[in-house]
């Protein structure tokens, strides 16, 4: 994806992604958002794995979430963030459907 931004009145500056291979890739299936502060989100991202038992009896009381990543971003990028991944999942869903 390539975008433009100003960064003044005369002058364009494309930012352009840059290869992702290389990122390792981490399944998750918790999320916990907090803001401590006016200028910041937490985003942390974690893993739980559901329990092994067969019987009700053999559940455990309490599940540990694993974290995995911790994100923090300004007010302004979580914004954007929202806006970005609620287009997307909108077209996700939209193409599921058309698929069905």
């Amino acid at each position: 994806m390539t975008t433009k931004r100003p960064i003044n009145a005369s002058k364009e500056i494309k930012i352009v992604w840059g290869s992702d291979q290389e990122l390792p890739v981490q399944f998750v299936n918790q999320l916990l958002v907090s803001h401590l502060s006016q200028s910041e989100f937490n985003l942390i991202f974690g893993y739980l794995s559901p329990p092994l038992a067969l019987k009700e009896e053999d559940f455990p009381d309490t599940l540990e979430v694993k974290p995995v990543v911790k994100l923090v971003i300004t007010p302004e990028a979580m914004k954007q963030f929202l806006e970005v991944l609620n287009n997307n999942f909108e077209k996700f869903y939209m193409n599921k459907k058309n698929r069905v």
